[in-house]
């Protein structure tokens, strides 16, 4: 039903006002300087519910306070000048008595007025005295405010836009009070004499605010539905399609059934055109003026998904869906920012961690759809709202609602998949408007035991640590510009394979730190210091047999490409805070990712290697000469100095135990074959040249590299690389070696 309630709708203007007559009276108001413009406007939530129905607002004597502050000075016998209606010679009495034939003093102010509780008279002290038993303007309202739980702020901004300024006016008289809310003043008849006086309409208008929400269903204005609002009772005027995002919202449309069209909210203290309609902008504007922003942050969420073939989707308000519907395109993940916690769940790996925060729940670029998904409210949000959602699924439809927790959607079968999502936050003690039959089929569950996965968890500015996710999930942010600042990463291996998780953080100010392992933190916290890089490794022979890919979001990039196994993720020199991290181990053989550019370094910084080797050279005539690493030239070119022997004295490999192997062929001896680290590959004191070499790596991670060497030979110069145990040299030439390169090259 529709309940029609209204009078004083349409006009009223802040700075003209219509009173019984049809004549026109101008009144001062002060305006905050911070004035809200028409482009604030939200035809869909002209107010948050926990503001409208909060009762705790205002005491009795925060109002008569607020009260005794717009009317320092009440005139009540009328000997002020009215010179505000235009008589500057006459007195407000004279005029009301001989001009406009209204009725004489006493006038009382709403700060001074009393009146008994009584629904059945009016007794006041416009009579001239005090009743016994009567109680004061501002008892009336916060007293209706507490049985109602209606806000008092609510209640006194309606008295307001609907009295015609009477919170403003120095000399009202009694007839402004008996429809002081407009209630039972429909647009179309004479105000019903029944609900007259300012107590019966504090208290009816209350109770029907009230009942708006305790009854959403009933009334012509829905919540959290799509409904037509026109402009204006002319509905020649137009009228657009509003998705009412709170009860209160959909209140005020049903108290006063028209929004404001442009014209009025682009003269937002004034009159716009013909079509004009002015209670709900009047409300909006004068809380806004009086008491703040009409809307609260921590209830609205936003949301959205990523959909197959199709990306993420753009971002959906609560009260919106997400996703698509009648295109058959599966949702692979999604986020949520807001006071709320989830998890999604996908026939391959069942249920996910629960996530928060905006971090994404699913997985992207796997083709692996969610079936079913968990969401539930959080910290102050859950305090005072249910988080209701439902599923739209391939080969079913809509399915029910559900609420704070509760699982949605098809577990246990592949062909039915989540397609769309619609969430809506309803206040406490009030249930969604919609089916909550067959929100979840439990065909069968899947439980995933995985040989090797991961456990990372990162400590995020302005948030501390995240929930923990595992390997195929994103941890960190994305969109929120919050810089990753320590990561734990924590492996758990149920294979037959011995290893580790390492990992390392390049930071602000600081570089590269150490490698940690199995849930150590790398990065640091409580410095607000950003990590900008990471890398990532196995070892053992865990290394030997899987691989671990990892890329950042950067800021200001976004995603960077794959990268694995100790390589470096994320930016170097760029001042750049990594956001994001994401993780997947997979089996050695088996698909690869995609590699491309892992890694923003615009100064071209040294990238540090997965291992570190030095070794010496013996030349003739000189001796041992150390130091030299990995890709650098050991022994000399153009001297005609033979190298005679080489020492591998330090060589290292993040991913565990490694060696060098080394054969040689000397002139007048032959080959020397495979002598083992820590041995002298050649000859020393005999002046002996190396003439031929080979090398090859031995170790549990091996597997891991190939070895490339290269030879400058007297007489011939600088020979191409080769590898792996390959032969360069040239034996029975009597043409020594006089230099040479090794270096290593992760597979």
């Amino acid at each position: 039903m529709f309940l029609a309630i209204k009078k004083h709708s349409i006009f009223y203007a802040r700075i003209t006002i219509i009173l019984i007559s049809s004549l026109l009276l101008t009144c001062s108001i002060n305006y905050k300087a911070d004035a809200i413009t028409g482009s604030e406007w939200k035809a869909n939530s002209i107010i948050s519910d926990s503001l409208f129905y909060d009762n705790t607002t205002m005491s009795v004597n925060d109002i008569q306070y607020f009260l005794n502050t717009k009317v320092p000075t009440c005139d009540t016998q009328g000997t002020q000048s009215a010179a505000d209606v235009g008589y500057p010679k006459l007195t407000h009495a004279q005029y009301a008595t001989q001009i406009a034939g209204w009725s004489g003093p006493p006038y009382v102010c709403l700060k001074d007025y009393m009146q008994v509780p009584d629904s059945s008279q009016i007794i006041s002290n416009f009579q001239g005295s005090t009743p016994k038993g009567s109680i004061s303007a501002a008892a009336i309202i916060k007293n209706t405010a507490d049985t109602y739980n209606i806000s008092p702020k609510a209640l006194l901004v309606t008295l307001q836009k609907e009295s015609l300024n009477l919170i403003y006016d120095s000399w009202p008289m009694l007839s402004q009070y008996k429809s002081a809310m407009g209630y039972g003043c429909p647009d179309t008849a004479p105000c019903d004499a029944q609900y007259a006086g300012f107590y019966n309409q504090i208290n009816n208008a209350a109770y029907q605010f009230n009942l708006y929400r305790n009854n959403a269903t009933a009334y012509r204005y829905k919540p959290f539905q799509t409904n037509n609002i026109y402009y204006n009772p002319n509905f020649s005027c137009g009228s657009t399609s509003v998705n009412i995002q709170t009860y209160a919202t959909a209140g005020l449309y049903n108290y006063t059934p028209y929004q404001p069209n442009q014209s009025t909210l682009d003269n937002l203290y004034g009159t716009g055109d013909s079509c004009g309609a002015y209670g709900n902008r009047n409300f909006w504007r004068t809380y806004n003026d009086w008491f703040g922003s009409t809307q609260t942050n921590e209830i609205f969420i936003n949301y959205k998904s990523h959909v197959s073939s199709l990306g993420w989707t753009g971002t959906t308000v609560n009260g919106g869906a997400t996703g698509t519907t009648g295109q058959s395109k599966s949702m692979e993940a999604f986020k949520i920012n807001g006071l709320v916690e989830y998890s999604s769940y996908n026939n391959v790996t069942g249920w996910q961690p629960t996530v928060n925060g905006g971090m994404t729940s699913g997985t992207t670029g796997m083709s692996r759809p969610i079936q079913a998904i968990k969401i539930n409210p959080i910290s102050t949000l859950a305090d005072r709202y249910d988080i209701y959602y439902r599923v739209h699924v391939s080969t079913v439809g809509w399915m029910g609602w559900t609420k704070n927790g509760q699982i949605s959607g098809v577990t246990g079968d592949n062909t039915k998949n989540i397609e769309s999502i619609e969430i809506q936050l309803v206040a406490k003690g009030f249930g969604i408007i919609g089916s909550t039959d067959n929100a979840y089929q439990n065909i069968d569950t899947t439980t995933y035991s995985p040989t090797v996965s991961l456990n990372i968890t990162s400590h995020v500015g302005s948030v501390g640590w995240q929930p923990t996710v595992t390997d195929t999930m994103v941890s960190g942010t994305t969109e929120q510009t919050k810089r990753i600042e320590a990561v734990k990463i924590a492996l758990t291996n149920n294979s037959d394979k011995t290893g580790d998780i390492i990992y390392a953080g390049y930071l602000s100010d600081i570089g590269w730190q150490d490698f940690k392992s199995n849930d150590e933190i790398a990065g640091t916290t409580g410095q607000s210091r950003r990590m900008e890089a990471i890398r990532i490794a196995l070892t053992g022979e865990l290394s030997d047999n899987y691989d671990i890919w990892y890329r950042g979001h950067v800021q200001n990039i976004g995603w960077l490409g794959w990268v694995k196994n100790g390589d470096v993720a994320g930016s170097m020199g760029a001042s750049r805070q990594l956001e994001a991290i994401e993780t997947r181990i997979v089996a050695k053989g088996s698909s690869a990712l995609k590699v491309s550019t892992s890694l923003y370094n615009p100064l071209n910084l040294s990238v540090p290697e997965s291992y570190s080797l030095n070794y010496s050279t013996h030349l003739s005539n000189i001796g041992w000469v150390g130091g030299v690493k990995q890709n650098e030239i050991g022994g000399t070119t153009g001297q005609s100095r033979p190298i005679e022997a080489l020492k591998f004295d330090n060589f290292n490999s993040i991913f565990g135990n490694i060696s060098i192997n080394c054969s040689v062929y000397v002139t007048d001896t032959g080959w020397l074959n495979n002598i083992t680290p820590g041995n002298t590959c050649g000859t020393t004191g005999q002046s002996k040249p190396i003439e031929a070499v080979k090398l090859n790596l031995t170790g549990e991670t091996s597997t891991l590299y190939d070895i490339y060497y290269k030879v400058h030979i007297s007489h011939i110069g600088w020979q191409d690389w080769v590898k792996n145990d390959k032969q360069t040299g040239t034996p029975l030439s009597n043409n020594a070696i006089e230099a040479i390169v090794i270096k290593l090259v992760q597979k």
